[in-house]
């Protein structure tokens, strides 16, 4: 990824033509959902947010893209970037991987600002993969400062009030990424972890015998109290998951809806839909009584990493705290991991907890805002310190972006 060069940038440019064969064999390292067969798909989905993505390139087959998404007025909860400051329109409204509640005088603090304050907005990153990361051919440590100035100048000439990138990952040379935020302005604050297992065992019976008795024991009793329920489980793929998309995106939906968290049924079937025609490796476990699918864990291969991208449960038919959870999107992707080959599973936020007593290790998820008004950016960099430091108390973790 070396080389000399200018690099050229474009900003509110159209998607690089990358398909899915070009990023599993090029892009390596890029999580599926900031590439363009992900965006494109999102793209057919959403209606709101104008695609405003940033692209840059240097020499033959060198380019890079940044993501993002200008919203005029305000959308979907989870893509607001007032949430990130941890504002919420009622007690009973969350956001994705919500959970820390600012007092009521911070919610006022932030509706105070008013919506012109933030709108139009430009948001940095994936809105349906949350993640905010760059997908490049070629690496310098000046790349992200060149896509970054491109894009917030561009926006700004575009009347663009407030920049915010909220998902960015605590991944080696993401550090330059909000480098170049806060060149600009920014101000950075911690938003929660994603978690991830590295499969080092030779296979995945010798995975089951290193683990403590008492992790083997919980694994054995959630395996037992799922048959006792009645509930088979397999891996659909291709047209059969495309014949059950609905099915796992009513699911999905269920379960996100089931945490107060936004979520449209027909954003997550046209999603899958869409993937599945461009051939990306989506496979979903199921769970099923019967004939009936009663639990999904839906996820995808790239190159040596399996992403799960999303859970969903029948809880009328499971009850609220089924043993099936785990073994759906915990066990049985590790075990098919591990007859693959591949050497790491991406489980994303969520359930952190409950991920690290299965010994996963984890990554720190950032935020970042640019606001447009000078004045503001005191006030607004107070605020994202005092949810920053709230959300860090409920993860245990130091409320700042270790680079590493």
């Amino acid at each position: 990824m070396g080389g000399v060069g200018r690099i050229v940038t474009q900003a509110g440019a159209e998607l690089p033509s990358w398909d899915w064969e070009f990023e599993r064999e090029n892009l390596r390292e890029a999580w599926p959902y900031i590439t363009p067969t992900w965006l494109r798909s999102a793209e057919s989905a959403m209606t709101e947010g104008e695609p405003f993505h940033t692209t840059a390139h240097r020499l033959r087959n060198e380019d890079a893209l940044l993501p993002g998404y200008i919203y005029t007025t305000p959308p979907d909860l989870d893509f607001d970037p007032r949430t990130y400051l941890g504002w919420q329109p009622s007690p009973d409204v969350q956001a994705c991987c919500g959970g820390a509640e600012l007092p009521q005088s911070a919610v006022d603090r932030v509706s105070a600002l008013g919506v012109d304050a933030f709108f139009p907005a430009l948001m940095l990153g994936s809105p349906l993969g949350y993640r905010t990361e760059a997908a490049f051919t070629f690496w310098t440590p000046e790349l992200f400062r060149h896509l970054v100035t491109a894009s917030v100048q561009a926006a700004q000439e575009r009347g663009v009030q407030c920049v915010v990138a909220p998902w960015i990952p605590d991944r080696m040379g993401n550090q330059h990424l909000v480098t170049a935020l806060e060149r600009l302005g920014a101000a950075v604050g911690f938003r929660g972890t994603e978690d991830f297992l590295q499969l080092t065992a030779d296979n995945y019976a010798d995975h089951v015998a290193r683990m403590p008795s008492r992790k083997r024991r919980r694994l054995n009793l959630d395996r037992q109290a799922a048959v006792d329920a009645g509930v088979t489980f397999d891996r659909i793929e291709k047209d059969e998951l495309a014949n059950n998309a609905a099915r796992v995106a009513e699911l999905t939906m269920m379960n996100r809806q089931r945490y107060g968290a936004s979520a449209r049924f027909e954003h997550n079937e046209t999603v899958l839909r869409q993937l599945l025609s461009e051939g990306v490796d989506v496979r979903c476990w199921v769970g099923r009584r019967g004939d009936e699918i009663v639990g999904v864990c839906l996820g995808f291969r790239k190159h040596d990493r399996i992403y799960i991208k999303s859970v969903g449960f029948d809880y009328t038919a499971l009850g609220e705290r089924s043993s099936v959870y785990f073994v759906l999107m915990f066990d049985l992707p590790v075990a098919d991991a591990y007859a693959e080959g591949v050497r790491q599973v991406e489980f994303g936020m969520g359930s952190h907890e409950a991920k690290i007593v299965r010994g996963c290790e984890s990554r720190n998820i950032s935020s970042a805002f640019i606001m447009t008004d000078p004045e503001l950016r005191p006030e607004v960099a107070g605020l994202l310190e005092e949810y920053s430091a709230q959300r860090a108390s409920m993860f245990g973790a130091e409320p700042v972006l270790a680079h590493s």
